[in-house]
Parts: structure tokens; C-alpha cells; sequence
């Protein structure tokens, strides 16, 4: 329904939730309204009762009460009789009905109250996929709920003298424009909004980089406003509040500082309204910002404590909700959002996307063709196409830019070109193909040194793409530049110069205008609506996950101020290192290729004692198999030798056992699981030589060899090495059954076949167990996720039978546990919220139970942590804000902990 029409007598504001008519205005409470909107909407039928409450009181009421209740208020406030009625009808045992006449008003009358509707002359209305910037304010639209919103949240913020605002909301949401372009424009204005009036404002966008980089630009946006004493040299005092954010106070213009600074006491005096704005925008870029060590975040948060206590300037964070409760693990950002405000942007609906589609195109003088033979209208297939789709701002606003460059000579968006761009879900991905086939040879090759930089694993969950901003001179060569180009006249990619005028994106060590230049993709959408990027993601997965890995050791190594200790470890990170510095595609910065270059040298200077380590290790693995075979020809031997050859055999098979336990255990975690390959595929021929093979052992085995080839991404020998194992055990059981069964009388070999089976069955479980969750971790790759579920179902129900038989063992607590947050986590991926919620809960209160007998398990600490992160993102979904809140502190307490008790090894592991 329009948010402004006409009800009778009366002119209804549904925005506003007011009737007025004569100069008499009445206020309804919302739900009132939603109801006489709705009534309006389908003026002339009948809405049962019934439909009423599944509509608004979502049918959790048995009776009609309050559709009864609510229809007599509302008679009350239109000034309705119910027996002679001239709104609202009541149809005996049906329903309700609005019989008054429902005229909607003009676009442009009933938008005059709200926001002006200007002719717009400067090109295409619509965005595409960039951010609206303050001068599109004129055809911003769509967001007056939201905008009055963050503003009733400013005003509550100030009213306690603490102007923070945390601005949240899924990616693709419009936080970026809703600032720009919606709110920044109505609180600058002349006369202000509601009671809010600024003067100087400054949107910072976080660049990657030094640590100072942030307080740089920082202390830029408070040089802007006049309130620092001291504007000489801010890159050194940029370095100086990295490490001693306490030493802003001495910077800010008396005038510009309280005396509460120190001490945290409220004002006893009146303190004039703030008239500064700083907004950082996208603060989950400090979030996945390696070079930003816990230290630096903790200065940061402290910063803009001090800032926000100046009382004379309002600070606004944006913030992805996806990353909230990663930002809740920054010393002091809980307290920092709880004495301020926090707003969550909701997606749009149906009535505001209807308004973002019609109101830009009727500012800039465009129509939407109609089709002759339904009736139907564009827009109106757009609205549908758009409603309840995850991605729709995004899609939308781009295919609306590409309609506005086909339309016709009456500026008419046309059908055809809607079909011609792939319509909305296919616009955007058409565009990028196109403009990738439109390339030449030479610039299509530079793909992958483009990609590589520009797109990387999201680094905080390690799931999902995210874009890179990187500076423009990270690219020399001519054809990469070539392929950017491209892009960015295709407005897929945008450059700095494409920011608005109060950006800061300061770059103190660039020294002319190129660059101070960085280049990203316009919007993440087309990172999930492009197969081409996609479906290279999938493929070369692994080598982002080594560059982001790459990216923050190194980073990290620079911070703490390039220690020895933290370089490369010899193993699979420097192997990784090594590979990636082969590669051309790949642009290391010269700090990455300084950092593996010292790791190589470091590793160099230890390979001797590692090759004497790997050389015993080789000469206890011939030694293991020698015996192993000259025990399988011992039984060969004579009868009275049979003894001998079976105490060799014993001694060859508890080698066998310590090599794939407790040697396998310790050369996992350095990355040389490989060094056993060997041994494994020696252990089966050995077993294939004789009749009465011991199948665990080679289960075990064959387990050991899919592993390694897993780690390979060699996934089909892998799955034929496990579906063997399995075989194998299968096999081995049904045997040891028919033995049982067949035996005399049932008595002696059935109490010989209870003993094995009491010895062997957790030894069977737990590997059969393991095996079903490594065939799911081959499906998880091939994003075969029905699969994986229904094979971690099954590591699951193996892993409940070893608790039950022996229910204090916590080996198989702390596997349970494991198993049902693996479920849950990918129930999570794949939008299965209940499932998910219940196997983080079942998870977390195991792992609590093995708190209470081992209140300082590390692992089960860390793991915990792991389950409660994860239960904080379902709660996010299911928009239950306090249960993350609580969630997330609790998960940040721990973290803390752990931090403090294991700080040279701190390390949060999920499996």
C-alpha cells in the first residue's frame, strides 16, 4: 500500500501513523496502521479474521480478541459506527471490509511532505553498483523509515552524552548509502533534522596497511574540523596514538575537551550539542586488517572512546553483521557500543523497493514500457523480481542502470533490454562476461594477477568472497591496468577518484596522485553472480586461502617488529610460501617476499638436523617392514619354529602400531603426514601376503593414505582408499558374527569372541567414525553438502556409541562435541538455522559438562569458544540480537582467557 492515500474523508500517512482530515490529525499506533493499510489495499473484499492474525499476530492467538479489539479502535479513531458503518464493514462470520472510497495520491503530492522531488538532469538515476554519495541525495529513495530511525537513535545517543551510533546490516544492505546519501544530507542541511545539525563531517573508509593508517586518518578528519592544537606532523602523531591513545587528550583544542576526560563522571554543566561528524564506514576492513595487531585494536577502541567524550562529535560505525561478533573480541568495543546506540538495518520491503524503482525514474523523466498483451508493466516485473530476493538493492540498482542505457528516444525502459541483460538475477554476471569477452588476448591473460589481488577468502571464517581494496601500483604491468580499465568503464570495478569529496583515504607514503589511488570491485554481489569468478574461486580455493595466510604472517611478523620467532616454520607454510613465490600471477609486496626469503634462510640453517631426523625416521620404517616380512616368513617355517616367528611378528605389528599412533600424532601438526605414506602402503602389501590379514590395521592404513591424498586434493583415490576401509571393517565384523553364530553350542567361542569384541570395538568404532567424517570432507569440497551431512551423521551416531560405552571418557566427549559442531557449522552455510542452533547447543553443553571435571582444558575452552561463534551467527540469521549479544561476551571471556593462561600459543581451533 502507498504510504500516503486517501480514505474518505480522511488522508491516511502510514510512515507517520497518522489520519488527518479538516486540520485534525490522529495518531494510531502502528500495528493499527498496518491493519487499516492492509484493509485499504484490498478495499472491496472480505479479509477474514482468520487471516488478519496469521498476517500480523503471526497465528499465535487462538481466539479473535484482538483482530476484534483492533477493528473497534480503529472505528473509534475514523469515527465509525459499527451498525451503520461508512469505513470499516463487518461481514457476519466472514471478515471485515473497507467500504469508504481509496484514492491513492499523486507521486509527487504525496511525497512533497517527505522529501522533495526534484527533476533530475545529471545522467542515470539509478547507481548500479556503486554507493549513493551525498549529491544523489535528490534520488535516494525508499529509506525515509530508516533515515528518521538512525536519527531518533543520534538524538538518544546525545541525549547521554554519548554520540556513538553502531550502524549494522548484511552486506548488500545499503549501509554505505544510507549514511551518504540519506542521512548525512538531512542532518547537514541549513536548519538541521530533529534537533541535529552539523556542521563538518568527515566518511572514513579503513585502508589496509601500517597500523597507524586508521589514527592517519583519524586525526586528517580532526585537522578538517579545527580541532586539534598541534597540526604538525600528524603522521608522527598518527604513530605516537597507535601505541598512546591517551595522548589525544593533549592534542584537542581545549575548547574541544571536558574535564570527565579522566575520570569518566558525568557533566555537571551544560555541554553544547555536537555540530562534528566523523563516520567510519566498512569497520570490518579493521577487523580482517592483519597488520592490526590486538594491541593496535585496543588503542583504536580507545581512540574513539576519547573521541566520543569530546561531547562536540558524533561518531558512526558501520559495521557488517556477519562480523559482529568478531568485533565484539576488540578490548573495550562492547563497552564502546553499550553506552552508545546500535541500529540494525533492515532489508527493504516491498513499499521501498517500489519507491527506489518509480521515484528515480519519474525525477529524471523515464517511463516504463507496458506490455500490450498482459497489461503488465516493467517495473512492476522488476518490483516482483526483487521482493524477498537476498541480493536485491545491489541487482536491482544495476539492472536499472543498464535499462537507463538501452532506453529508447521517449526515455522508456524497455522489456527487450530487460531480456537482453539476462533480467535481474543474470544482469550483472552478463555485463562482467561480456566485457571479459570484449578484452583482447593479451588483457584477458592478466585474470588471474588481477583476481589474485582484488579477491580474497573472507579471513575471519574462512568462508565465502570478499573484495580487496589495493592500491593502483601494485599493478605495473600494462595489460593488467588495461583489463582494470575495462571494468571500471563497465562500473564493475570502481577507483579512489570515484569517492566522494569528504572521503579520507589517506596514504602518507605515496607521493603523487596515481598512488594515492586504490581500486576494488563495485559491489561483492558480483562476486556471487559471476560463474566465471565463482566457479575460478572454487577451483583455486587453496592458493587464496595460502595468500591470505601468507598475508597475515607476514603481517604480523612486521607488527611485533620482524622477531626471528615469527618467521615461516619449515613445513607446509614455507612450502606454500615457496610455490607462491614461483608464481607469476601472484603480486608478493616486498615486505612478503623479504619475510619468505628470511624463513627460507632460517630453514636452511636446521635442515641438516631435520634430514638426520626424516633419515632415522626412514630407517625405522624399513627396519618396521623388514621384520614385518621376515615374520610372514617365519610362519613358514617348521612347527617347532612357530613360536619364534610369532613373537617376531608381534614386535613387527607394534611398530606397525606406533607409527600410525603416536609417530603419526606428532609429525600431523608439522605438516609431514606425507613422511608415513610409505609406511602405509608398505603396512597393506604386508597384510595381502597372508591369509589372516588384521583388517583394523589395514583399515587404519588405508584411512592414513586418503588423508594424505586429501591434503593433495586428490579426492577420488581418496574415496576409493576409504570406501576400501570401510569394506574392510564391514567384512571383519560379519565374519567375527558368523563365527559366533556357527560355533558349538555357542559357549566357548562366543565368550572368545565377547573378549575381542571388548578390546576391538572402540578401537573399530572410533575408525569407522573417522572414516564417514573424512568421505563427508570430500563431498564438503565438491560442495556436495546433502552428502556431507548424511556422512557426519554417521560420525555422529559411531561417536554417541563410544560415550555410551564408556560415558566418562572424555576423548569421546570432546569427539561428540566435534561432530555436532561440524554439523552445525555447515548447516549454518546452507541456511538450515534449526539444525544448526540445535547441534551448537547439544555441542556447547558437552563441552560445558567437560568443563566442570576440567575447568582448564584448553581445547575444550578454545573449542567451546568455537561453538558459541558459531551460535552467535545463527542468532544473527534469526535476528535474536540479545541471545548474540550474550553469546558473543561470553565467547569473548573466554577468548581472554585462554589469551592470558596460553600466550604463546594461542590458537583457536575448530574442526
Amino acid at each position: 500500500m502507498s504510504e500516503t492515500f486517501q480514505l474518505g474523508d480522511w488522508e491516511v500517512n502510514t510512515s507517520l501513523n497518522s489520519l488527518s482530515r479538516d486540520n485534525t490529525s490522529v495518531h494510531l499506533e502502528p500495528k493499527m496502521m498496518d491493519v487499516l493499510a492492509y484493509l485499504s489495499a484490498h478495499a472491496g473484499e472480505v479479509i477474514s479474521t482468520e487471516q488478519l492474525l496469521i498476517e500480523f499476530w503471526q497465528g499465535t492467538f487462538y481466539g479473535d480478541a484482538p483482530v476484534q479489539k483492533c477493528i473497534a479502535m480503529l472505528r473509534k479513531k475514523l469515527g465509525d459506527n459499527s451498525r451503520q458503518p461508512s469505513y470499516i464493514e463487518t461481514v457476519q462470520r466472514r471478515g471485515y471490509r473497507i467500504i469508504a472510497n481509496v484514492v491513492l495520491l499523486d507521486e509527487r503530492q504525496r511525497w512533497g511532505n517527505l522529501q522533495k522531488l526534484s527533476r533530475w538532469t545529471q545522467g542515470s538515476p539509478y547507481r548500479g553498483l556503486q554507493t549513493f554519495q551525498p549529491e544523489h541525495a535528490a534520488i535516494f529513495f525508499g529509506r525515509n523509515k530508516a533515515i528518521a530511525e538512525v536519527v531518533h537513535h543520534l538524538n538518544q545517543a546525545m541525549d547521554d552524552n554519548f554520540s556513538f551510533l553502531l550502524l549494522m546490516g548484511k552486506s548488500g544492505s545499503g549501509k554505505s548509502s544510507l549514511l551518504r546519501a540519506g542521512v548525512i544530507p538531512f542532518i547537514t542541511r541549513s536548519e538541521g533534522l530533529a534537533g541535529i545539525k552539523v556542521q563538518h563531517y568527515t566518511v572514513i573508509t579503513p585502508t589496509r596497511g601500517k597500523a597507524s593508517s586508521i589514527f592517519r586518518q583519524l586525526l586528517g578528519a580532526l585537522n578538517d574540523m579545527s580541532m586539534l592544537v598541534d597540526t604538525w606532523n600528524l603522521d608522527a602523531h598518527a604513530c605516537d596514538l597507535s601505541q598512546h591513545p591517551s595522548h589525544l587528550k593533549a592534542l584537542l583544542k581545549e575548547s574541544e575537551s571536558i574535564t570527565e576526560l579522566n575520570d569518566g563522571a558525568p557533566s555537571t554543566h551544560s555541554v553544547a550539542r555536537p555540530h562534528n561528524l566523523i563516520v567510519i564506514d566498512q569497520f570490518e576492513q579493521v577487523l580482517q586488517d592483519a597488520s592490526l595487531s590486538k594491541e593496535d585494536a585496543a588503542s583504536l577502541i580507545s581512540f574513539l572512546t576519547v573521541l566520543v567524550k569530546t561531547q562536540r562529535l558524533i561518531l558512526i560505525v558501520s559495521l557488517r553483521n556477519d562480523f559482529y561478533a568478531n568485533s565484539m573480541e576488540l578490548e573495550g568495543f562492547a563497552r564502546l557500543k553499550d553506552e552508545g546506540q546500535q541500529y540494525d538495518l533492515q532489508p527493504p520491503n516491498a513499499t521501498d523497493i517500489a519507491r527506489m524503482i518509480r521515484l528515480p525514474a519519474l525525477s529524471a523523466g523515464l517511463s516504463f514500457e507496458e506490455n500490450v498483451q498482459t497489461g503488465e508493466k516493467l517495473d512492476e516485473v522488476l518490483l516482483e523480481a526483487a521482493i524477498g530476493h537476498p541480493d536485491a538493492l545491489p541487482l536491482m540498482e544495476f539492472t536499472l542502470d543498464l535499462l537507463y542505457q538501452r532506453r529508447d528516444k521517449e526515455n522508456t525502459l524497455l522489456f527487450s533490454a530487460f531480456a537482453n541483460i539476462g533480467g535481474l538475477e543474470g544482469a550483472i554476471a552478463q555485463q562482467a562476461e561480456t566485457t571479459y569477452q570484449g578484452m583482447s588476448e593479451t588483457a584477458k591473460a592478466s585474470w588471474k594477477s588481477v583476481m589474485h589481488e582484488l579477491v580474497t577468502i573472507n579471513d575471519v571464517n574462512q568462508t565465502g568472497l570478499i573484495a580487496r581494496k589495493v592500491p593502483i601500483e601494485q599493478f605495473s604491468d600494462e595489460n593488467d591496468l588495461a583489463f582494470i580499465q575495462q571494468f571500471v568503464d563497465a562500473r564493475l570495478f570502481v577507483t579512489e577518484s570515484d569517492l566522494g569529496a569528504n572521503e579520507l583515504t589517506y596514504n602518507t607514503s605515496a607521493p603523487d596522485a596515481k598512488r594515492n589511488k586504490r581500486v576494488c570491485v563495485a559491489h561483492e554481489a558480483l562476486l556471487k553472480h559471476w560463474d566465471r569468478i565463482t566457479d575460478w574461486a572454487q577451483k583455486n580455493r587453496a592458493a587464496l586461502l595460502k595468500r591470505t595466510e601468507l598475508n597475515t604472517d607476514c603481517s604480523r611478523w612486521l607488527n611485533a617488529g620482524k622477531p626471528q620467532d615469527m618467521l615461516l616454520p619449515s613445513g607446509r607454510k614455507l612450502d606454500d610460501a615457496r610455490w607462491m613465490a614461483k608464481q607469476p600471477h601472484l603480486h608478493l609486496t616486498p615486505q612478503e617476499t623479504l619475510f619468505i626469503h628470511l624463513s627460507e634462510g632460517q630453514h636452511k640453517k636446521t635442515q641438516r638436523y631435520k634430514t638426520s631426523a626424516i633419515a632415522a625416521l626412514a630407517i625405522l620404517a624399513v627396519s618396521t617392514t623388514g621384520l614385518a616380512i621376515y615374520s610372514n616368513n617365519q610362519t613358514q617355517l617348521a612347527v617347532e619354529q612357530t613360536h619364534q616367528a610369532q613373537v617376531l611378528r608381534n614386535k613387527a605389528e607394534s611398530l606397525v602400531d606406533y607409527m600410525l599412533g603416536d609417530l603419526r600424532s606428532q609429525l600431523e601438526p608439522i605438516g609431514k603426514l606425507d613422511v608415513l605414506e610409505g609406511v602405509g602402503q608398505k603396512t597393506l602389501d604386508y597384510y595381502a601376503g597372508i591369509e589372516t590379514g588384521d583388517g583394523l590395521r589395514q583399515a587404519n592404513s588405508l584411512k592414513l593414505l586418503a588423508e594424505i591424498n586429501i591434503n593433495r586434493g586428490e579426492f577420488e583415490h581418496a574415496g576409493e582408499q576409504l570406501s576400501q576401509a570401510l569394506n574392510i571393517l564391514n567384512k571383519q565384523d560379519a565374519e567375527q558374527l558368523k563365527i559366533q553364530e556357527t560355533a558349538p553350542n555357542g559357549i566357548a567361542s562366543a565368550n572368545a569372541y565377547s573378549q575381542s569384541t571388548t578390546q576391538t570395538s572402540e578401537q573399530v568404532l572410533f575408525l569407522k567414525g573417522n572414516i564417514h567424517y573424512w568421505i563427508g570432507v570430500i563431498a564438503y569440497f565438491k560442495q556436495d553438502y546433502t552428502t556431507t551431512i548424511e556422512e557426519w551423521a554417521k560420525y555422529l551416531n559411531y561417536s554417541q556409541e563410544l560415550l555410551v560405552l564408556n560415558e566418562l571418557n572424555p576423548k569421546w566427549m570432546l569427539e561428540v562435541s566435534s561432530a555436532q559442531h561440524n554439523i552445525g557449522s555447515l548447516a549454518l552455510r546452507i541456511s538450515q538455522y534449526e539444525s544448526a542452533s540445535q547441534n551448537f547447543r547439544d555441542s556447547i553443553a558437552l563441552k560445558r559438562k567437560m568443563l566442570i571435571s576440567q575447568p582448564n582444558h584448553s581445547e575444550v575452552q578454545a573449542s567451546l569458544r568455537g561453538s558459541l561463534l558459531g551460535l552467535v551467527a545463527v542468532a544473527f540469521q534469526t535476528f535474536e540480537f540479545k541471545e548474540a549479544e550474550k553469546l558473543a561476551e561470553e565467547a569473548y571471556t573466554l577468548a581472554v582467557k585462554l589469551l592470558l593462561e596460553n600466550p604463546d600459543d594461542y590458537n583457536i581451533v575448530i574442526r
